[in-house]
């Protein structure tokens, strides 16, 4: 499946640069898998499409737990992560490989979203969207 979501500008460089690999939430859908492709809309940007990314794994823990474990992959700050999942049993780590600048000036509606979504949105599979994504190599590489 293909996802769409938003994150924040300083994340996406973290993820571009390498330095971040794990997308912290506190729900995902049932159905994100390893494999599936999530295609990032940068928030503040209206609607602009910036990076894209294949799902490793979905690691689902504690937010004590999750932290200490992962807290490098996370490229968050204590203060602030505790604040943004404080209220939560249970958070998602979404580890990512694959992680790709997109080239070229795109927005949310090439994917058939008319809005960024600051949850996880599924994207449908047009034939616009498949040859888009096949044509960057994204499909088949996971």
């Amino acid at each position: 499946m293909i996802w769409m979501i938003t994150v924040h500008k300083g994340f996406v460089k973290s993820f571009l640069e390498g330095e971040k690999d794990i997308e912290i939430r506190t729900r995902v859908p049932k159905a994100l898998q390893p494999g599936d492709i999530i295609v990032v809309a940068q928030s503040g940007t209206h609607n602009r499409v910036v990076m894209r990314m294949s799902v490793m794994s979905v690691i689902k823990m504690g937010p004590g737990e999750m932290f200490a474990k992962y807290w490098k992959g996370i490229q968050l700050n204590y203060l602030a992560y505790d604040e943004y999942t404080r209220k939560h049993e249970w958070v998602y780590g979404i580890r990512v490989k694959d992680v790709a600048k997109m080239e070229g000036e795109l927005h949310t509606s090439d994917f058939g979203i008319s809005k960024a979504p600051q949850w996880f949105r599924q994207v449908k599979e047009t034939k616009k969207v498949l040859d888009y994504l096949r044509d960057k190599e994204m499909l088949g590489q996971s």
